[in-house]
């Protein structure tokens, strides 16, 4: 009998970030690839940016509705 993939069942994320400029959700910039695990350490997943306008922004953290 062969050993059946089962999906991965993500959670929602718990919180949902803001953009204060435009009021609409902000993402931050992936990780890159690195190549070894200290490469990894030193690098971070950047700086949030605005959905709408592309620009960096301060946002605001609020608790997704359960």
């Amino acid at each position: 009998m062969k050993n059946k993939s089962r999906p991965v069942m993500r959670e929602r994320p718990v919180f949902s970030y803001t953009s204060k400029c435009c009021s609409v959700q902000a993402t931050k910039t992936p990780l890159l690839k690195a190549k070894t695990m200290d490469d990894a350490t030193d690098q971070s997943l950047g700086k949030w940016r605005c959905s709408a306008c592309k620009k960096r922004c301060t946002c605001t953290r609020s608790r997704n509705p359960e």
